[in-house]
């Protein structure tokens, strides 16, 4: 068996657009009310951070 390089290792282990859109479509689902809330502040926090320190 030969070694694999980096970057093939790199590529199986991410995610393509559609299979991260379904995973996250699923798990999303899961959440109930209070931690979809939750979610949206903490995605608004985290972009609103790096907006800033861009600017």
């Amino acid at each position: 068996m030969g070694r694999k390089s980096l970057q093939e290792l790199q590529r199986q282990q991410l995610l393509d657009n559609t299979e991260l859109e379904e995973h996250l479509s699923v798990k999303f689902n899961e959440l109930n009310e209070e931690q979809k809330n939750e979610l949206a502040l903490s995605l608004y926090q985290i972009t609103k951070l790096i907006y800033d320190s861009v600017k």
